[in-house]
């Protein structure tokens, strides 16, 4: 991994050598092997727990790089224990967005064990020095951020998390951007972590990684920064999503992978002023076009029904009927039905319909009450909320912060969701429209589509 000339550190000429490669100071010196197979050739980084280095497995002839810890706290057998075991782990997470991580061991010297890990050479340079000329554009950020939620999803999937996730854990390499350090963050930071925890920190720490690309802050002040007018609103949303105060209320590694594959392949009007404009724009112009056919038809009805001569069924007017012949005679057979007495003009004539305002002989029947929709199940029932919830959302019935929490509810419900799930739902909905964060209209349709739920 090649970085940037002012992140390399220059190796001490004067370092001493112990036994098969174990340095004495560790921190400042070239051993020429490592377990007997790893020959360290240059110093590429050195941070507060470990030191970097450009090395060859002599092994399998192929460049590597090696993490050497020379923290004192990260020493011992113990770590060098769990060490193994994560990168043991790690080793099967195969994806472009991560950077494989292959082995590790620790040498045994005067000074103790040497925990070491070794890792894909790649070339590259970090994102936080990347990011010390400033903020770059929302476009590149997503492009970089893509391949790196992508891998998070893959760990996540895999029932494992990274623990440690920031600008100096991204690799911005020719194929693209990669993780570093997976499992050897979790050796070091993750011990007493139980996984889901760190699953919801590592979404967090994506959410302030973005937000440091975007603005070149490195904390949030708030859970919705200010940022630069181009950014498109769903990822702007999706920031102030990651950077939730609540963790359940933070979307899944899943769901931000997906977010920002679809911002980054998107075309260049997807802008934050055009988001929620667009959507509300479409459905305007939809409203408007079903109250004009809506006006045309009841215009229609009536027409049919107030002038006379005018046929209900084809909507066509007919000619008028004929006065009655004087004196009046009694029909024919022949005539009636359209016989030789009956010129052709009588024979097209239809008997004209009764006056809409002529009292019938007979009351009308009380219409019938349309039956209630049938029961559907749970899961068909919590998808027709969400799609209303996001309808709501984008119509300004529902405010941003409760449509959160309502999608973040149903999501933790699943679908085998019982009636106290349901009725606990239905009494956050009640809540939520008394505080105003929810329309009457949108909720009674909330109402309305939980009413169907067979339980």
């Amino acid at each position: 991994m090649n970085l940037p000339a002012g992140s390399r550190r220059a190796a001490s000429a004067s370092a001493e050598v112990a036994g098969d490669g174990v340095v004495v100071p560790f921190r400042r010196s070239r051993p020429p092997r490592l377990a007997g197979r790893y020959r360290l050739e240059q110093e590429l980084d050195t941070g507060s727990e470990t030191a970097a280095w450009r090395a060859v497995d002599e092994r399998l002839d192929r460049e590597v790089m090696v993490k050497v810890f020379h923290d004192p706290a990260l020493q011992g057998a113990a770590f060098a224990e769990r060490l193994r075991t994560k990168v043991r782990a790690a080793a099967a997470l195969e994806h472009p967005g991560i950077v494989t991580v292959h082995d590790a061991g620790e040498s045994l010297g005067p000074g103790g064990i040497r925990p070491f890990a070794v890792l894909e050479w790649c070339e590259g340079e970090i994102l936080a020095e990347r990011l010390e000329s400033g903020p770059i554009g929302w476009r590149e950020v997503v492009a970089l951020a893509a391949p790196i939620a992508s891998g998070l999803a893959h760990i996540h999937a895999a029932g494992f998390a990274h623990h440690h996730l920031t600008t100096r854990s991204v690799l911005l390499g020719e194929s693209g951007a990669k993780l570093l350090d997976v499992g050897i963050a979790a050796a070091v930071h993750g011990a007493e972590t139980p996984v889901a925890s760190a699953q919801q920190e590592d979404v967090r720490a994506l959410g302030v990684m973005l937000l440091e690309a975007l603005t070149g802050e490195t904390e949030p002040t708030g859970t919705s920064p200010a940022l630069p007018d181009d950014v498109p609103s769903s990822l702007a949303e999706l920031c102030a999503e990651c950077l939730a105060p609540e963790a359940a209320l933070r979307p899944t590694a899943a769901r931000l992978c997906g977010t920002i594959e679809r911002l980054a392949k998107a075309g260049p009007g997807d802008r934050r002023r055009t988001g929620q404009g667009v959507l509300r724009v479409r459905w305007l112009v939809s409203a408007s076009l079903a109250a004009a056919v809506a006006a045309a038809l009841t215009l229609q009805l009536v027409v049919q029904q107030t002038i006379p001569g005018r046929d209900a069924r084809a909507g066509l007017l007919r000619p008028p009927a004929p006065a009655p012949p004087t004196p009046p005679a009694p029909p024919t057979p022949s005539a009636t039905r359209g016989g030789p007495s009956s010129s052709s003009s009588e024979n097209l004539v239809t008997p004209p319909l009764p006056k809409p305002d002529r009292p019938s002989s007979a009351p009308a029947k009380p219409r019938a009450a349309p039956p209630p929709p049938p029961p559907v199940g749970v899961g068909e029932v919590l998808g027709s909320l969400r799609r209303s919830i996001d309808q709501g959302l984008r119509l300004g019935q529902i405010r941003d912060d409760v449509g959160l929490d309502l999608h973040n509810v149903i999501r933790n419900m699943g679908t085998d969701a019982d009636p106290d799930d349901l009725a606990g739902l239905r009494s956050k909905i009640e809540t939520r429209t008394r505080e105003d964060g929810i329309t009457r209209q949108r909720a009674d349709e909330l109402l309305r589509i939980l009413d169907r739920a067979r339980t």
